[in-house]
């Protein structure tokens, strides 16, 4: 059995992400390492992965 794994996007992408969401491409990294970003760094990162069919990519947000 073959497992999954999540999509990964190699450098080309990330540089493509980050010149989309006008971010540094370590940025977009810690984005999807899932480390913490300021909201508005988030937002522009997940509209940019949305723009180029990413979708799988953005982090799912849970309603408080």
């Amino acid at each position: 059995y073959v497992i999954a794994s999540p999509m990964k996007l190699d450098a080309a992408q990330v540089i493509q992400v980050a010149a989309r969401s006008f971010s540094d491409p370590r940025t977009v990294q810690r984005y999807l390492e899932g480390l913490p970003l300021r909201s508005t760094r988030r937002a522009a990162i997940e509209a940019a992965l949305v723009a180029l069919g990413y979708t799988d990519l953005v982090r799912q947000t849970i309603a408080s």
